[in-house]
């Protein structure tokens, strides 16, 4: 089972401890080619070690250099006059600081639907341990 906060993904070095992967290869329909079937991991897969050089130097920018990421937001205010006591509203075009989660940012930039690769994974996982329990019956 994954750790919470994690996904699991098909690096070896990642699913160590998880789960065994069957030395079977997966089998597709006739006809069907990987990148058919699985093409958000085949567009990860092509952006695999930019993103991760991306991921990284934000990381760096953030732990190392301490840097914030912002945004221009018009965010409103409400004043009130202290002799006549009325209201007024205005607008100030403010830096806001901003949480910027990675794994979502470069997904977005590298046209990557996270909640289309996350169904590809279970199909993926539900493929193997198909493979798994026929193997197991076969044994």
């Amino acid at each position: 089972m994954p750790r919470e906060g994690r996904h699991f993904t098909n690096r070896p070095s990642e699913l160590r401890g998880y789960a065994r992967i069957p030395e079977v290869p997966l089998r597709l329909p006739q006809n069907t080619k990987p990148e058919e079937k699985y093409p958000e991991h085949q567009k990860l897969q092509a952006v695999h070690d930019k993103s991760q050089e991306m991921g990284s130097f934000i990381e760096w920018l953030r732990n190392t250099k301490k840097f914030v990421f912002a945004q221009w937001l018009d965010v409103e205010y409400e004043d009130e006059d202290p002799f006549t006591g009325k209201k007024s509203k205005h607008t100030n075009n403010e830096l806001v600081p901003q949480a910027l989660h990675i794994e979502e940012t470069l997904a977005e930039y590298f046209g990557i639907d996270l909640k289309k690769l996350e169904q590809e994974k279970q199909t993926m996982l539900e493929e193997m341990r198909q493979i798994n329990k026929e193997t197991q019956t076969q044994s």
